[in-house]
C-alpha cells in the first residue's frame, strides 16, 4: 500500500512538473481591447535650423531719394521708415485727378437730370398717344431721347469712375513714397543714397528677419494631413536640453526626396537667443484630436513591410493569431487602426520581448491584463 501511495505522489509530481513546464514556455503577455477613443496625433521628425529670412526691400514707384532713415546694422521694427522719395510729381497728379474727379462728377449729375427729363417726356408722349392727341412719331421720338439720355449718363459715369481710380493711384504713390520696413530685423545692406533717383523695383536696403528662427522638419509622407498651419511644435536641440516652442507656417509640405518617402514641414521659432544655421534639431508637432477613432497601443504593433502596414496579435480562445492591419495617426501611446481589427476585441501589447517571440497560434497567459 505503501509503495502505491509513493508511486502516485512521484506521478503527480511528475505531472506537475510537466505543467508547470508547458505554463513556463507560454508566453505572459498583456491583453488590451480594442476600442474607439479621441487620439491626438503626435507627428515628429528631424531638421536644421535655416539662415535667418533675408529680405530685400523695393519701392513700389519712382522717385528721387530724398533721404534715408535708418544705418546699415540698425534693428528696426515693422512700419519703420527706411527711405523717403519725393512725392511731389505724385502730389500734382493727385490734384490734377482730384480736379478731374470734380468736373467727371458735375458732368454725372447733368447726365441724370437729363434722363430724368427725358423719361419724364417719354411718360407725357406716351400718355397723349393713348388719347389720339399726339402721334406715334413724337411718341417715338421721345424715346429716342431717352435713350441717348441714357447712353450719354453711362459715357459720364464711366468716365467719373476712371477719374476716381486714377486720383486713388496718385493717392496710393504718395503714401508708397514712404518706404518702409515690411518685417523686424537688422538693416544689413544699404544700396540707395539720398539724392539718387530710383526705380520702381529697385532694391534700396535688405533686413535680416530677428526674432524667429525657421527650421524646415521632415516628416514621413502620409502624415501631413494632420499637419495644419498655426498648430503648435516644441523644437528641441538634441544633446543640449534646450527646447523652443514653434508654430507650423502655412504651406502645402513639398516632396523632400524622389522616393516621396519624406516631406518637409515649415516651422517658425520665437526664440530670444539665436540658433547657429545648420543646427540639427528635432520637432514634435502637436496635432488637432481625432474623434472616436479605432486604437491600439503602439506596444501591440510590429511593423510589417511599408509605412502605415503592421500587424498585431488578436486573442481567440486562449491563442494568439497574426492579423495585418492599416495603421493611420500615431499618438504617444495608442495608433489609430483603419482596418484589420473591430472595437472589442483583444489584442495583446506586450511585453516587447514576449511579443517580439510570440508566434501565430501560440497559446498565451495573461498577466497584467489592459482592457479598458
Amino acid at each position: 500500500m505503501t509503495r502505491r501511495v509513493g508511486a502516485a505522489a512521484l506521478g503527480l509530481a511528475a505531472l506537475a512538473a510537466v505543467l508547470v513546464a508547458v505554463s513556463l514556455r507560454r508566453p505572459r503577455v498583456e491583453i488590451y481591447r480594442v476600442a474607439r477613443r479621441d487620439l491626438a496625433p503626435v507627428v515628429s521628425g528631424p531638421g536644421e535650423i535655416l539662415p535667418p529670412a533675408r529680405v530685400e526691400v523695393r519701392p513700389a514707384v519712382m522717385g528721387k531719394v530724398l533721404r534715408i532713415g535708418v544705418a546699415e546694422g540698425q534693428a528696426v521694427s515693422v512700419g519703420d521708415l527706411l527711405a523717403e522719395l519725393d512725392a511731389s510729381p505724385y502730389a500734382d497728379q493727385a490734384a490734377q485727378a482730384e480736379k478731374a474727379v470734380a468736373e467727371s462728377a458735375r458732368a454725372a449729375g447733368i447726365a441724370a437730370r437729363a434722363v430724368e427729363t427725358a423719361g419724364g417726356k417719354v411718360d407725357r408722349a406716351a400718355a397723349l398717344s393713348r388719347k389720339k392727341i399726339a402721334s406715334r412719331d413724337y411718341l417715338a421720338a421721345a424715346r429716342i431721347d431717352f435713350e441717348q439720355a441714357r447712353e450719354a449718363q453711362a459715357r459720364a459715369t464711366e468716365a467719373l469712375s476712371v477719374a476716381r481710380a486714377r486720383f486713388a493711384v496718385a493717392r496710393e504713390a504718395i503714401g508708397r513714397s514712404r518706404v518702409t520696413a515690411p518685417i523686424a530685423g537688422r538693416v544689413v545692406a544699404l544700396r540707395a543714397r539720398a539724392g539718387e533717383t530710383v526705380a520702381e523695383g529697385t532694391p534700396i536696403a535688405a533686413i535680416e528677419e530677428r526674432g524667429i528662427l525657421r527650421t524646415r522638419v521632415r516628416i514621413r509622407a502620409g502624415e501631413e494631413r494632420f499637419v495644419k498651419a498655426g498648430e503648435r511644435a516644441a523644437v528641441s536641440v538634441p544633446g543640449s536640453g534646450l527646447v523652443f516652442a514653434g508654430e507650423v507656417e502655412p504651406g502645402k509640405p513639398p516632396n523632400k526626396t524622389a522616393d516621396s518617402a519624406y516631406l518637409s514641414v515649415m516651422i517658425a521659432i520665437r526664440a530670444a537667443s539665436p540658433i547657429a544655421a545648420g543646427t540639427a534639431v528635432r520637432a514634435r508637432i502637436e496635432a488637432a484630436p481625432l474623434r472616436s477613432v479605432l486604437v491600439v497601443p503602439i506596444a501591440a504593433l510590429r511593423q510589417r513591410g511599408a509605412r502605415g502596414s503592421a500587424e498585431v496579435f488578436v486573442v481567440e480562445a486562449g491563442r494568439a493569431r497574426r492579423r495585418g492591419v492599416e495603421v493611420g495617426a500615431r499618438g504617444e501611446r495608442d495608433a489609430e487602426i483603419l482596418s484589420g481589427v473591430v472595437a472589442g476585441e483583444r489584442v495583446v501589447g506586450g511585453p516587447a520581448r514576449a511579443l517580439a517571440r510570440l508566434e501565430d497560434g501560440a497559446r498565451i497567459v495573461a498577466g497584467d491584463r489592459k482592457e479598458e
